[in-house]
């Protein structure tokens, strides 16, 4: 067995020379067996070793008699013990997690911070972790049950890195349960055993001491055979993830809180790519997964036949809502109106003058000054965020703010108004950008929309004295 999780060690670099491997070791049978099995292999590749246990403060007077026999075991073969001590109970309740849930969390946290730690101090730091076989079966079967996309259903990877570059392998994922207890005899090594693992109320001990036992006795080859087509799933994942990174760039973008996907585009690629697009988007605007399943992909990828304005909400707060020909997902709450103004008062519209107006709240500043205009119309800047308007018409005075209700400007020369909300409606103009959108405006009335277009009442004509010239620069020009 030794040679064998050793050749599964290169097959997937776990351990290089000069490592520092971290153990996590519970006293149970399958962490020991790794602890000994990476105790043989030390010398032989050439890396450290450490202990990490954690103390969940679930069993009582049982659980302190782990801790003190894994710290026996690393006295015996002078190994350096670490021990984290957790309140499973309290942060279960804090959390409304399960006790199962809330124990992974906490244990791995601990992984992670003595290994950050490491990493701080110089070490290249590994987290070994002794699930094996049998382990990945019951986590198939998991996924399986509950409902589980793709992704969950490729089972453990024999190597992962978290968010923080922490990297944890798994040496033991490739031998079996019934491996381990005969090597572990064959060393007449002692180990705990924890009276919780027979406990039928968990759904992973009922996997393990019911489900699976009655699979291996339909095929004796069961718990193999479920292995080895998650590592064929994988190879799946591993070519539709490709894809979905390969689409991702053209289809959707992130702008803070809000993901905005191209809803023609995405309806034009493959049922399991689109799904996955979709996932990937509603990850980026909630900052997780964990609760997204099948049902909301499918109600995000349904708004794309919807008309502008139909929305969905989905866990985490966050709101799908179709906009033209797209689908923005954003946290509720994130799109309120802004009420900032600026006030450009008669006596700062002097010819020559130049005023700067820095932290727009949208970033950016605008630029603001008053020139000659010798009437060639030919100069009038065609960008959409720099604006050129008759002085003559504006020189009492303006705002720069956000639209509100009962905005309007005219929309020619005969004095015709028209509503800035029906311009934004005609431009197809999506909800969020509206309200992001400066505007130049007096009282109700609108002179000019940055980024969109001007007031027919002040357009600057051959006739045209002095140029108000504005300018943003926190816009797409």
């Amino acid at each position: 067995m030794v040679d064998q999780i050793q050749a599964y060690i290169a097959k997937y670099h776990m351990i290089e020379q000069g490592d520092t491997v971290f153990v996590g070791v519970s006293g149970g049978a399958d962490s020991v067996s790794l602890m000994t099995v990476l105790l043989e292999l030390r010398d032989r590749i050439g890396f450290d070793m450490e202990v990490i246990h954690v103390e969940h403060g679930i069993r009582g007077k049982a659980s302190r008699e782990d801790a003190c026999f894994v710290d026996n075991l690393c006295r015996k073969h002078e190994i350096l013990f670490h021990m984290r001590e957790v309140d499973v109970p309290e942060y279960a309740g804090k959390c409304h997690l399960g006790v199962e849930e809330a124990a992974r969390i906490l244990r791995y946290q601990a992984f992670a911070d003595i290994a950050k730690e490491a990493v701080k101090a110089g070490k290249k730091a590994k987290v070994a972790l002794a699930h094996h076989l049998d382990d990945n079966a019951e986590t198939i079967l998991f996924q399986m049950i509950r409902g589980s996309g793709l992704k969950g259903m490729c089972g453990m990877q024999p190597v992962r890195q978290d968010e923080h570059g922490i990297c944890y392998i798994r040496p033991m994922l490739c031998v079996s349960r019934v491996q381990i207890e005969v090597y572990l005899r064959q060393k007449g090594m002692k180990y705990r055993t924890d009276a919780t693992n027979f406990e039928l109320d968990y759904s992973r001990n009922r996997i393990r001491n019911v489900i699976l036992p009655q699979l291996m006795q339909l095929n004796t080859q069961a718990v193999p055979h479920i292995g080895q087509t998650a590592e064929r799933l994988q190879e799946v994942w591993d070519f539709l993830e490709s894809e979905v990174d390969r689409q991702a760039e053209r289809i959707f973008e992130k702008r803070e809180d809000t993901v905005i996907l191209k809803a023609d585009l995405l309806e034009q690629n493959a049922s399991a790519v689109a799904k996955e697009l979709v996932r990937r988007a509603i990850f980026l605007a909630a900052g997780k997964q964990k609760d997204i399943t099948a049902v909301h992909v499918n109600d995000v990828l349904a708004l794309c036949g919807m008309q502008s304005g139909k929305q969905i909400r989905l866990p985490y707060g966050i709101i799908a809502r179709k906009e033209y020909d797209t689908i923005r997902l954003f946290k509720a709450g994130k799109m309120v109106r802004s009420t900032w103004e600026y006030e450009i008062r008669e006596s700062e519209l002097m010819p020559g003058n130049r005023l700067c107006i820095p932290d727009i709240p949208g970033g950016g500043t605008v630029t603001i000054r008053v020139m000659d205009f010798d009437g060639n119309m030919q100069e009038i800047p065609k960008k959409p965020y720099t604006k050129w308007l008759d002085y003559d018409m504006i020189k009492n005075g303006f705002l720069l703010r956000y639209r509100r209700s009962g905005d309007f400007f005219y929309a020619d020369h005969k004095g015709h108004r028209k509503k800035l909300k029906e311009y934004f409606v005609n431009e197809k103009i999506p909800q969020e950008q509206r309200d992001q959108m400066l505007l130049v405006a007096k009282e109700s009335e609108v002179f000019a929309i940055l980024g969109g277009r001007s007031s027919a009442s002040c357009l600057v004509t051959e006739q045209t004295r002095y140029i108000l010239e504005i300018k943003y620069d926190g816009g797409k020009e």
